[in-house]
């Protein structure tokens, strides 16, 4: 019975082109109105939850036209907003992520057929953006979980030679990047706090115990305090001592509030002590200043 809402799931879901039809401004949490020159692309972590529709079919991907869903979504949206869009136009899709609690599922393919389902419609959303709402203006691509893994999927299966020439820089942040992913030409590491067309990714936790099991075999990690792959504790302006572990390419960070970033019934995935939640809290104001340095090179060199 299970599998048979699984698939009725998906047919519903992939039925015509797209779920989500991203023409419709309502499909967007922001559609990039401030006026500004350049862009930012943004992809929400996970934040909602399964749950049954109107004919009682659970979905395990978020309905986009659920309001109460979409809200779950804002406050990550509106403080990536903060920290990345100071200069930019801030584009955000509401998107049918994958629910938390597949992440605990123990069926691999019944994840990947929730998780394809989200990959397409970023993908889609990614392309109606570049097509009709870009206008040739140099663009961030930036997510944060789920959302990170989605700029993955947009580096590798969708970024050409003249879409990446207008990219300033891509942000995954709290999602691993493995050595697969590092054979795509699209996916260069940043060395610097103002290199372009690079990859920025990081992860943090309390300690190295509270490591969530989904950053096993991360090849990439930078210390977004000095933009360095440094391994010397620095303090971050928040007040927090933050350190690079190069063999687990993780960052310690000394100083947080752990329980206040502690999610119990996400615990299977992010322990206590991980920071996986705080990751645009922990450095609000590095970011901020780390966009508008990129934004002046690539300016510069363009």
């Amino acid at each position: 019975m299970r599998y048979f809402i699984v698939l009725f799931s998906l047919f519903i879901i992939s039925c015509g082109d797209s779920y989500t039809d991203y023409s419709d401004r309502n499909m967007w949490y922001a559609a990039g109105e401030e006026g500004k020159t350049t862009d930012v692309f943004y992809i929400t972590p996970t934040c909602t939850w399964s749950k049954k529709d109107s004919r009682g079919v659970v979905r395990y991907n978020m309905d986009v036209n659920d309001s109460a869903q979409r809200v779950r979504t804002h406050a990550p949206s509106e403080l990536a907003r903060r920290a990345l869009s100071l200069h930019s136009n801030f584009y955000c899709p509401y998107y049918a992520q994958v629910s938390m609690d597949s992440w605990g599922e123990s069926d691999a393919a019944l994840v990947e057929q929730r998780y394809e389902i989200a990959r397409k419609e970023i993908i889609n959303a990614f392309d109606y953006y570049i097509k009709h709402l870009n206008d040739g203006r140099p663009f961030f691509l930036a997510g944060h979980s789920q959302g990170g893994a989605m700029v993955i999927e947009l580096l590798k299966n969708y970024m050409d030679d003249e879409v990446y020439k207008k990219m300033i820089a891509a942000y995954v942040i709290g999602y691993p990047i493995n050595s697969e992913d590092l054979k795509c030409k699209y996916i260069v590491p940043a060395t610097s706090s103002d290199d372009t067309g690079v990859v920025v990714a990081y992860n943090s936790t309390a300690t190295l115990d509270a490591a969530s099991p989904i950053f096993k075999g991360n090849e990439l990690c930078i210390n977004p305090v000095t933009w360095t792959y440094d391994t010397i504790p620095v303090i971050s302006q928040v007040g927090d001592t933050v350190s690079l572990d190069t063999a687990h390419h993780t960052l310690i960070v000394k100083g947080a509030d752990v329980d206040a970033y502690y999610v119990p019934s996400a615990s299977f995935i992010i322990p206590r002590g991980n920071l996986h939640i705080a990751e645009y809290d922990l450095y609000m104001k590095e970011l901020g200043e780390n966009t508008l340095n990129r934004i002046n090179s690539f300016m510069k060199n363009e």
